[in-house]
């Protein structure tokens, strides 16, 4: 980047999307309400799709993405013109699909005028930076822009205060999509890259495995006579009172039920009846093993180490208080 070339304000940059599926279009809705200046939303390799429908000549814009476009108030473009026109283009794509996206960015691409600021930004958790080589080498700058929340349908809203994870080698781009995560009401934190591993696999576990654990609840109930959305109806209460304990008493004070009062019977009792169901006693096995080291200190060291044994942990490679 030549000195002196800095990134405009937020309020004055020109963002691009390219990507018009679920997280794309919740960008776009989410930007456009914080007024900030969105140029247009493209489709991915849409001038290079092996395959026209018919009636549609390369080069055109397909109707899906026009629709898309009108329905959230900005134009429908090609991705070359996203490139030429943007300041900064995000990439909303799956992750499997930003490196063909980036290779055609950069086999249209002449190098970045350098009194001009331009950089490309993908918004997966999990994907590093290094497929952005291409367009690197062309003078752009890259990052990533993750937001820690589930977008399950493009009618998701962005809510206000989750965390936008950034990660970037340049300071300027990291100062704006700062400035962008705060427009949104969010919270920016700044991630080195080779994080992103440990990130998106925290992100996992604090999200998609716990509609995995609702699932095996609601197995459960189930069992003792319930429907599925009626066992649903009674377990995300629960589970909103469990975040919500932990929102505001913190870990582990936020932590209730039979290993914190070092029930042991219960537990017992718990895993008796989960005889039937190995595969959901299994993982209450190990995320009980898990729980229970959240309270060592606060159990009595006998009381301790029956608990541990019966949720499956060995007595010779672990230490006990």
């Amino acid at each position: 980047m030549s000195p002196g070339v800095s990134p405009p304000p937020p309020d004055q940059v020109r963002i691009g999307v390219i990507g018009p599926g679920r997280l794309g279009q919740s960008l776009v809705r989410a930007l456009v309400a914080a007024d900030v200046h969105v140029i247009g939303l493209a489709g991915r390799a849409s001038e290079s799709a092996p395959a026209e429908p018919p009636g549609r000549q390369p080069g055109q814009v397909s109707e899906q993405v026009r629709l898309v476009a009108a329905s959230l108030g900005v134009p429908a473009l090609l991705s070359h013109q996203v490139r030429e026109l943007s300041d900064l283009v995000f990439l909303t794509v799956p992750d499997a699909g930003i490196s063909a996206v980036v290779s055609e960015l950069a086999g249209r691409a002449p190098t970045r005028d350098p009194r001009r600021w331009q950089a490309v930004v993908h918004c997966s958790g999990a994907v590093d930076l290094s497929g952005f080589a291409p367009l690197v080498a062309r003078g752009w700058l890259a990052g990533s822009w993750h937001p820690l929340q589930a977008v399950p349908s493009p009618d998701s809203e962005l809510r206000a205060g989750i965390t936008w994870a950034i990660t970037s080698d340049d300071a300027g781009l990291v100062t704006l999509l700062g400035g962008l995560s705060r427009a949104l009401h969010g919270i920016p934190r700044v991630l080195p890259e080779d994080a992103k591993g440990r990130y998106h696999a925290a992100a996992v576990l604090g999200s998609n495995y716990v509609v995995g654990l609702l699932a095996q609840a609601t197995e459960l109930l189930g069992a003792c006579g319930l429907s599925r959305g009626e066992s649903l109806q009674a377990l995300i209460p629960l589970a909103r009172s469990a975040i919500d304990a932990v929102e505001t008493s913190g870990l582990p004070d936020g932590l209730t039920g039979p290993l914190v009062r070092g029930d042991v019977g219960t537990v017992a009792t718990h895993l008796g009846e989960l005889t039937a169901y190995p595969e959901v006693r299994a993982v209450y096995q190990v995320l009980g093993r898990a729980t229970l080291a959240l309270v060592q200190a606060r159990l009595p060291a006998p009381i301790h180490d029956e608990m541990l044994d019966l949720l499956g942990g060995p007595a010779d490679d672990r230490p006990r208080t």
